[in-house]
């Protein structure tokens, strides 16, 4: 039997002994019904995975890099131009604590590490910064309201510094607006909402839970 290329025909003989050819053809007729029938491609499945459990650990570290960026200045007739690297590294630790219907409703962090390293060089002159984020070392509650997520430190009242570095944490974590809640057949998709994740280029993050509590 030869096999051809996608769209091409094929041309096959079939050759039988005058005594068993019959019952050949047909033990062969229904092999190949089996084989078909165990082969006809992928059942649908789910696209959401497991969901959050309440006391699942987890901690999270992301990264985000920009070389050789280019920056110009402008003051009047003045252009100055000169290149700058950005680099920022984040792990966050915690604990989730309510869960209703696949949704996390609330869940405690720690900041381990925030830092950002900027250089810039301008005319020969290089310069470089260190930043350390307002919220490291914190214990941070996050609890959804209304469909949103309001964040809060534990036990202390927040600085207007701090104030505004929890306003711009990541919400809670919610996969029921990007997957329907259905098996979808393979090759389909089925996300509803295009996944964006903070950064461009050269940035990286990763998740991992650990067991529950």
């Amino acid at each position: 039997m030869g096999m051809t290329g996608l769209g091409a025909e094929s041309e096959e003989k079939m050759v039988f002994s005058k005594e068993s050819g019959l019952r050949r053809f047909c033990v062969g007729c229904v092999a190949a019904v089996v084989l078909f029938a165990g082969c006809s491609g992928p059942r649908p499945s789910g696209l959401r995975g497991p969901a959050p459990k309440k006391g699942q650990e987890f901690r999270t570290e992301s990264t985000f890099r920009i070389d050789d960026g280019k920056i110009v200045v402008r003051a009047g007739d003045t252009t100055i131009e000169g290149v700058f690297s950005l680099s920022t590294a984040e792990v966050e630790e915690g604990r989730i604590l309510s869960v209703r219907e696949r949704e996390i409703e609330k869940e405690e962090v720690t900041i381990v590490l925030d830092d950002t390293d900027v250089a810039f060089l301008f005319d020969g002159e290089r310069k470089t910064e260190k930043e350390r984020g307002a919220l490291v070392g914190k214990r941070i509650l996050k609890r959804r309201v209304d469909g949103k997520t309001m964040s809060t430190l534990v036990g202390e009242s927040a600085t207007p510094e701090q104030e505004a570095a929890l306003n711009s944490l990541d919400a809670l974590d919610s996969d029921a607006y990007l997957y329907p809640d259905t098996s979808v057949p393979p090759g389909t998709g089925g996300a509803s909402t295009p996944c964006i994740s903070r950064g461009t280029s050269g940035s990286r993050a990763k998740r991992s839970r650990g067991t529950s509590r």
